[in-house]
């Protein structure tokens, strides 16, 4: 099959102009995995049942994935729970309100972080904008 410089010419013209709607779905595709690989991580540690490390799973809820208006590719995953970074990172020693703590560490975002970069690449070839 032989293609003319006017065909494929047209077909890259195409591609370019499709290609941020490709990243923006690829990109929002890898932050909604990021999403769920922190919630199952947080299973893992029994955080949807009561078991006093997470209570009914509140927590696992609070997380959520946002597209960050006014931007073309930019995506918001996190949380505003107060107890994130201890749950993430420990707690060993008093309070503002005076109650001591020896919480140690549950990781659950930043192994999920560490995959991100994986995951975007798959999305990003699956979408037709890397090979």
């Amino acid at each position: 099959m032989s293609v003319t410089a006017a065909q494929a010419e047209a077909k890259l013209r195409k591609m370019a102009k499709e290609a941020p709607t490709r990243a923006d779905r690829a990109a929002g595709r890898a932050m909604l995995d990021f999403e769920t690989r922190v919630r199952r991580n947080g299973e893992r540690y029994g955080w949807t049942s009561s078991n006093g490390r997470g209570g009914t799973g509140q927590y696992l809820r609070s997380w959520s994935t946002r597209k960050v208006a006014g931007s073309d590719v930019r995506y918001s995953t996190g949380t505003n729970a107060p107890q994130g970074p201890r749950l993430e990172y420990g707690f060993f020693g008093t309070d503002s309100l005076g109650r001591v703590y020896a919480q140690h560490p549950y990781p659950h975002a930043g192994p999920a972080w560490k995959r991100l970069p994986e995951q975007l690449h798959h999305e990003l070839t699956m979408g037709g904008l890397l090979s």
